[in-house]
């Protein structure tokens, strides 16, 4: 199906007009941590056509509840290094991007915890006309899964999976229209845990998602958009049985995207969302609602907002998955060019739907943090967060306070 899309996409590319370059407009909303310091920026490298960009990152946090237990919480100190290298194009027309990740925690005390994550993508795109472009994405993960996820085994180290990502997507503006449409295919691999010598097998975690996207917007008047999409997702579990987790499901949204010229942008939608599992587990409807805000309130302060509700996957007993709620705001301020303060709050309610489960979960989290830059290519940060959870499931509650300081650089 994902090949069919992809063909597609590609034969409405063909017929379209002559290529021009696609450029950021003179308008585009961005936040003062982007916008005050360019100067700052990272050069990278030049070859040719490409600048490569290496860079290191070293962050060290004391977390006073590692395994994010309702009580006899562990401390410890953890000491995080992140080697990254970006290879981008400098084209006038057309963009390829290449970048890999790696992120090694060492834990001082509690050496089980530690990880060695990476991440590597191709990305492109092929300019076709003004304002008409197709991307495409490529990228391979490997990661752990955090202490305070639903589907945690509590096993002796943290769960490891591989998730591979395919993405296509097409652009095409014509007047005051706009159409996106866009197919994505990703790939979970589970590793098995282990629990005091006992092997936890995930297997049953294994799966495939497909979803296909498309959004057509009508420009009201210069800067106001209205706009309606709807999205088809296939999620096929390996495992099949008595109770099979695969399920197709669908959404269906009406929204307002704002572009208020350096000032405001914003994208309100609301809609319905409909999962159907193949069997043993309860379906899933519900209401849609959603949107993001960043206003520069003043040339020196940025404020964000956001608001969402999304359908994710768990291996709960009985459980189908579970309904997210979540919504947050957010402040940048610029002391200096070169001093940007920030906080953040944040809240998400989890609804678990299925016969086996009664569950519910509210996290609240907030943050304060100062990014310094002293010069080019360099960022030293300090930063608090402070993450509850309450739950209707007693041994998931808990509290976590962590300090950290990092030190970044780019070449």
């Amino acid at each position: 199906m994902l090949f069919f899309w992809t063909a597609l996409i590609l034969l409405f590319s063909a017929v379209m007009s002559p290529a021009s370059a696609q450029s950021l407009r003179d308008d585009d909303v961005i936040s003062v941590r982007e916008r005050l310091a360019p100067e700052y920026l990272a050069l990278g490298v030049r070859a040719g056509g490409m600048i490569i960009t290496p860079g290191l990152s070293v962050e060290e946090t004391y977390d006073d509840n590692v395994f994010r237990t309702t009580d006899n919480e562990e401390e410890d100190f953890i000491t995080v290094l992140e080697p990254t290298v970006n290879v981008q194009t400098d084209w006038n027309l057309h963009q390829v991007e290449l970048d890999a990740r790696g992120e090694v925690g060492y834990y001082a005390d509690n050496s089980d915890e530690n990880y060695q994550d990476y991440a590597a993508g191709l990305s492109g795109r092929y300019d076709i006309a003004h304002q008409t472009y197709l991307t495409g994405a490529l990228r391979h993960e490997k990661r752990h899964e955090n202490r305070d996820s639903p589907d945690d085994v509590r096993g002796d180290e943290p769960t490891e999976y591989d998730r591979t990502t395919a993405r296509v997507e097409f652009v095409r503006a014509l007047a005051r229209l706009k159409l996106r449409t866009s197919g994505r295919y990703r790939v979970y691999r589970f590793d098995d845990a282990r629990r005091q010598n006992v092997i936890v097998d995930n297997s049953g975690r294994d799966r495939e998602e497909q979803r296909y996207e498309g959004r057509l917007s009508y420009e009201l008047s210069p800067g106001y958009d209205l706009y309606v999409s709807g999205a088809w997702d296939v999620r096929e579990y390996d495992r099949s049985g008595a109770q099979d987790r695969s399920s197709k499901g669908y959404e269906a949204n009406v929204g307002t995207a704002v572009n208020i010229s350096g000032k405001l942008r914003g994208d309100i939608y609301g809609g319905y969302t409909d999962r159907d599992y193949d069997r043993g587990f309860e379906d899933i409807e519900t209401g849609n609602v959603g949107g993001a805000v960043l206003w520069n309130v003043s040339g020196l302060t940025s404020l964000r907002g956001s608001l969402e509700r999304d359908v994710f996957e768990t291996t709960g007993t009985g459980v189908s998955g579970y309904i997210r709620t979540g919504g947050g705001l957010s402040v940048e301020h610029a002391l200096r060019r070169y001093i940007i303060l920030d906080g953040f709050v944040h809240f998400d309610e989890d609804e678990f739907i299925g016969s086996g489960t009664n569950r519910e979960d509210e996290t609240y989290r907030a943050g304060l943090g100062v990014e310094y830059k002293p010069r080019r290519g360099t960022t030293i940060q300090l930063g608090y967060d402070y993450r509850d959870r309450d739950s209707t499931n007693a041994p998931a509650n808990y509290t976590n306070h962590r300090f950290r300081t990092s030190l970044h650089y780019n070449y």
